[in-house]
């Protein structure tokens, strides 16, 4: 029996003409066992290649009007195969759309996820930074296999299916360590965020210096102390009658001394100037310099940590809100990352002394600019990666890596955006948001899981026993599943909208972006399987002047052919109510795919604001840029193969070679490794570039 796709493929190749070439689809791939490692430290560094550096370009994404999109035969839709999903109950005031709907309304039976509980690696957001630990406590009351065990996505339930490549790729295993997987930020001028020094700028004094040592030794003492008693300490300088000579104490004290306060006094019949600490409200309110830029920028390197929750932990030893801070991009939490961040009128040293004291959080290279960053800002990101365990002949290495220059890879939104939320994926949770299902997004963000850390899961097991929102909150110090009890406290219990809305506006808009990724990577597939590996009648293109246009259009600036472009210029909607949808059958495969969940493309323009996606577009292929590699070997598994730039800056005269040194010959004990780096442009997944390089055959591992 053919397969439905390859039906449609034969289908449409008898419509329009001709035939179209096959893409390679995945395969289930044997997993690689993992094999003893020797207790020996030793790893020798051996070739390297010449790495090759091309131009980084930025995504743009214009919005175009929905119009002009012309009809499609019926008979050339791609049959897209939909995922068995029971039905879900409806909101009070939502009509029940089946009769297992009206069943369910009336039985409340227990909800059971869509997608099987092999569930995801990793979770998402705030979520992203909770222990992937599961809780033992109850372990006699479970079987033994536990249901809540965290086992990773497979690609196929998020849609990722085909290569582009035909090289034979290889095994391996990446993230064996966290410390393998380095993130630096490149900026909109093309150059990297890198933490190469920690000092505070000096500032421009304009002030005339006229304190004496003497005077200097008592106000600096008097500045640094922060105990409260000495709020009412003063120090006191004679000025005498000369006013212009007092102004310049003033303005010296002011320049050299911002924590503190001067005023004029008379003493003895003695004009003073009496230098006092300000409270901290004056501290708050003192006038910031004239001359400096409203922003302090620096570079925030991170350990294991993810960049919400350094963001996070920073504003609170600062007292802050963290939407003071803003930055272009989120970094993954299990990865070494440098990436630049800016806050409003905060001084470098405040920034540097509450970040020093964060487990691993560096900040360094300060400066002062007149304008903040901004989401997207920058260009991408560039990768250094250790792969290690790699089982390949130098050849099949070589030629993996020339096709993953050349062709590039399928741009599929990696598995990490698809974080965990109960035993699904939180993309479930975004189409229950849509659905306006409320209940059942929160019964799917409380369901206990393997990836929450002992103290979420067990409160989460307790709210589900017995329904006491507020006391399951009180047991929790943060998170996001506190957030929501206590939203569903404050509402009497209810589980509704007004207790969703008690999580950040940014979180409610992640879960949707979710589901949107899902229908994203679904639809590449079908296109990719439907047309190939080359641009078709009716692909959407984006021209070099970041303009929309569909080969084959009416509209001004439309190619006329596919011929005359390249499939990198393809775009495929992110679905949403402001997007122009290709004009093939790619269009009737999206509006499928959301009917198969019960949803139009109207329904994306949700009536609770927060909640709607208008849509952008997104490249159906990258092409990395700068990819080099080196081979390595390697004996101890648990050594890291990579300096990040702490270790450079705290031991600059340290090469690689001498940190990470060999102390034995038998080559037996050696295993191979490569350090693979390239450029990425935002939003694309390095994962997804080693899942096409190796052709699926690389283990993506939760890090220890």
């Amino acid at each position: 029996t053919e397969e439905p796709v390859a039906k449609k493929l034969r289908s449409d190749a008898d419509v329009n003409g001709e035939a179209k070439p096959e893409v390679t689809t995945a395969e289930a791939e044997p997993e690689v066992p993992a094999e003893a490692r020797p207790d020996v430290t030793a790893e020798v560094r051996l070739e390297v290649t010449a790495e090759v550096r091309l131009e980084v370009t930025a995504e743009v994404r214009p919005e175009v009007p929905v119009e002009g999109r012309p009809e499609v035969p019926a008979e050339a839709k791609p049959e897209v195969t939909a995922e068995a999903r029971p039905e879900v109950p409806a909101e009070p005031g939502v009509k029940p759309q089946s009769k297992q709907e009206e069943d369910f309304l009336s039985s409340k039976p227990e909800v059971k996820a869509d997608v099987k509980p092999d569930a995801t690696a990793v979770t998402v957001a705030k979520n992203a930074d909770a222990d992937a630990d599961v809780d033992n406590e109850d372990a006699d009351e479970e079987s033994d296999e536990d249901p809540l065990a965290h086992r990773p996505f497979a690609e196929a339930d998020v849609g990722i299916e085909t290569y582009l490549g035909s090289h034979p790729g290889f095994a391996g295993a990446l993230k064996t360590n966290w410390e393998d997987f380095h993130v630096h930020e490149v900026d909109s001028a093309g150059c990297l965020a890198r933490l190469t020094n920690q000092e505070i700028p000096k500032e421009v004094k304009n002030a005339e210096d006229v304190l004496t040592s003497e005077q200097k030794q008592q106000l600096l003492k008097l500045s640094l102390d922060n105990c409260a008693k000495l709020l009412n300490d003063e120090v006191v300088i004679e000025c005498g009658e000369d006013k212009e000579w007092r102004t310049k104490l003033h303005k010296c004290i002011k320049a050299q001394f911002p924590a503190l306060c001067s005023n004029t006094a008379e003493r003895n019949g003695v004009k003073v100037i009496l230098v006092k600490q300000k409270r901290g409200s004056e501290q708050e309110r003192r006038e910031w310099p004239k001359d400096r830029g409203a922003y302090c920028h620096f570079v925030m390197h991170l350990h294991g940590k993810g960049t919400l929750n350094a963001i996070d932990n920073i504003a609170r030893g600062m007292r802050m809100k963290p939407s003071h801070f803003a930055y272009c991009g989120t970094k993954d939490k299990r990865a070494v990352t440098s990436q630049w961040v800016s806050v409003h009128k905060v001084e470098a040293a405040r920034i540097k002394s509450v970040a020093n004291r964060i487990s691993g959080v560096s900040v360094g290279n300060f400066c002062y600019k007149q304008n903040p960053l901004r989401l997207g800002d920058h260009l991408g990101n560039e990768f250094s990666l250790i792969i290690r365990d790699v089982q390949a002949s130098s050849e099949d290495i070589a030629s993996s890596v020339a096709s993953l220059k050349s062709a590039g890879f399928v741009n599929y939104f990696g598995l990490q955006r698809f974080g965990q939320s109960g035993n699904g994926g939180t993309f479930e949770v975004g189409r229950a948001l849509l659905r306006c299902q409320w209940s059942l997004a929160i019964d799917r963000i409380l369901e206990p899981c393997g990836a929450d850390n002992p103290t979420a899961r067990r409160w989460k097991l307790a709210y589900k026993k017995d329904g006491d929102a507020a006391s399951c909150a009180a047991k929790m110090r943060t998170g996001l599943e506190r957030s929501l009890l206590l939203g569903i406290a404050r509402n009497g219990g209810q589980a509704n909208l007004s207790a969703l809305q008690a999580l950040p506006r940014n979180m409610l808009q992640l879960f949707g972006h979710s589901y949107q990724s899902l229908l994203w990577n679904r639809l590449a597939t079908a296109r990719l399987k439907l047309y190939g590996p080359k641009p078709a009648l009716g692909d959407l293109v984006q021209l070099p002047d970041g303009s929309i246009r569909e080969i084959g259009g009416d509209q001004p600036g439309c190619p006329a052919d596919p011929d005359s472009c390249e499939l990198a210029s393809v775009v495929l909607p992110l679905p949403g109510f402001d997007v122009r949808l290709p004009g093939n059958a790619i269009a009737d495969a999206l509006r499928d795919m959301l009917a198969e969940d019960g949803l139009t493309l109207a329904d994306l323009r949700h009536r609770v604001k927060d909640l709607s996606l208008p849509g952008s577009y997104r490249p159906l292929i990258v092409r990395p840029q700068g990819v080099s590699y080196s081979l390595l070997r390697y004996t101890d598994p648990r050594l890291p193969l990579l300096l990040s730039d702490r270790d450079l800056l705290n031991k600059p005269d340290q090469q690689q070679h001498q940190l990470i040194a060999s102390s034995s010959e038998e080559t037996g004990d050696l295993k191979s490794a490569i350090l693979l780096r390239m450029r990425l442009p935002k939003s694309a997944y390095a994962t997804m570039a080693v899942r096409e390089l190796s052709r699926g055959q690389i283990s993506v591992l939760s890090c220890r």
